[in-house]
């Protein structure tokens, strides 16, 4: 199977792009983000990795923060 030879102009800039259309700017107001954390105690935290047993081996499969509340 051949692969498509696609075509990129190097000069090329979104920014100049004109948007025709009657649109306005709003402000919208700040929501504050509720995690369900906020009446939580944090005992522990932790950066850990996430891993799988498949296929008669572990892979790994996220990192991220670890919270004991």
């Amino acid at each position: 199977m051949a692969e498509k030879e696609e075509y990129c102009d190097e000069n090329y800039n979104p920014e100049e792009d004109k948007v025709e259309g009657d649109y306005k700017l709003i402000d919208l107001p700040e929501v504050p983000k509720m995690t369900g954390e906020e009446e939580e105690t944090v005992l522990g935290e932790f950066r850990c990795k996430l891993y799988r047993w498949r296929n008669k081996e572990w892979k790994e499969r996220g990192l991220g923060d670890l919270k004991i509340l």
